[in-house]
């Protein structure tokens, strides 16, 4: 490589360290989002379940099928 001036050598070494670190920023957040995500998903299906076993408690076998199906239905939307 010739000898560049100050301006451009510096502008090359700018845009150099910025696209490493775009592409770290990138690379982080595309390994370690679908670990928290899951972590968050599993956290609100326990706390759902848990309320449900709270509803559920002391009721009939009746009032048990109707609050699960009621349950089920609202998870899957």
């Amino acid at each position: 490589m010739k000898r560049l001036k100050l301006f451009p050598k510096t502008f090359l070494v700018s845009i150099g360290l910025f696209a490493a670190l775009i592409i770290l920023v990138h690379a982080l957040v595309y390994t370690l989002m679908p670990q928290f995500y899951l972590q968050q998903k599993e956290r609100e299906a326990a706390d759902n379940l848990m309320a449900l076993v709270a509803e559920l408690r002391g009721k009939s076998a009746e009032d048990m099928r109707r609050l699960s199906r009621e349950f089920a239905q609202v998870e899957k939307c």
